[in-house]
């Protein structure tokens, strides 16, 4: 069976006119985000049962960042602009793995005042070195790459843009193009996300996971959307593996949006019962889009 990776670069190789989105700074060479991680790691260590890809449960070390306090919260959201892997945990839920979005509105023109957090439906285990699996990072990458700025705007060629081109693609899987012609993308993307609502049917069933693709990738969980007084109760849990590694940020994966919209293809085009995602439907639609006849 190909991993999800596997089947997003095969699909990625079927799309064309397709404007690539800004990606966050390199990790790596970031002195803001250096910053910012020399803050986080002076926050109060705990552990976390985490499970690994050898089939266990390790304790890991992480920052406990409590988010009740305005500055924090404003901490975080900084940080989030980098596209970090992270836990997220309550008063009433464990802590659950996932990405933190740059967050921009539905045109992607500026950035909201909220912090987003994009888990997946079936999250991966760490890997042997405590890091982030590079299917999971790749593919939530992908997600919360569709909510950086100048991402789902009406600039140009309207189905160039990512987001439009995963809506038309899931338009198109469902037999129902008003998804794309209303611009159905920009309500889910308020309360929901793009990638949450072409897995749960609102959007699409794209990525809601089926027995022609990875059986280990099952889609995009419902974010979780926090502004401060919902964060009040939330605490962040970064592992101190992640603060030192490159791979646990969104920068690193550079052609995840494209890896992730070619498995969006590639799943429409594999779902039983419904139309074929070929290539003329979606181009017939995206023109439509457009305005075209």
């Amino acid at each position: 069976m190909k991993s999800i990776l596997d089947i997003g670069k095969s699909g990625a190789d079927q799309l064309d006119d397709w404007i690539e989105p800004g990606s966050p700074t390199q990790p790596g060479v970031n002195q803001e985000l250096a910053q910012i991680s020399g803050i986080l790691k002076k926050f109060p260590r705990a552990r976390l049962e985490a499970e690994v890809d050898d089939g266990t449960k390790r304790s890991v070390d992480v920052r406990a960042i409590a988010m009740s306090d305005s500055r924090v919260f404003e901490l975080v959201r900084s940080y989030a602009s980098y596209e970090p892997m992270v836990y997220l945990g309550n008063n009433r839920q464990p802590a659950v793995m996932g990405m933190l979005s740059s967050a921009h509105d539905s045109h992607g023109e500026s950035r909201l005042p909220m912090i987003r957090f994009f888990p997946l439906k079936n999250a991966y285990p760490l890997t042997s070195k405590a890091l982030p699996d590079a299917r999971m990072a790749t593919m939530l990458t992908g997600a919360v790459g569709l909510e950086r700025a100048g991402v789902g705007g009406h600039s140009g060629n309207i189905a160039k843009d990512p987001e439009h081109r995963l809506t038309v693609i899931g338009a198109v899987s469902l037999g129902n193009p008003l998804i794309a012609l209303r611009h159905d993308n920009h309500a889910v993307r308020k309360t929901s996300s793009v990638a949450a609502g072409l897995t749960e049917g609102s959007l699409g069933r794209i990525f809601e996971g089926s027995t022609d693709m990875d059986p280990n990738f099952q889609g995009f969980a419902q974010p979780l959307i926090l502004d401060p007084k919902l964060a009040m109760t939330t605490t962040l849990y970064i592992p101190d593996s992640f603060l030192e590694s490159e791979t646990a940020y969104g920068g690193f994966y550079t052609d995840a949006v494209r890896i992730t919209t070619g498995a969006g293809l590639r799943a429409a085009q594999l779902q039983a019962g419904g139309p074929s995602a070929d290539r003329d439907s979606i181009m017939k639609l995206s023109a439509q889009m457009n305005g075209q006849p």
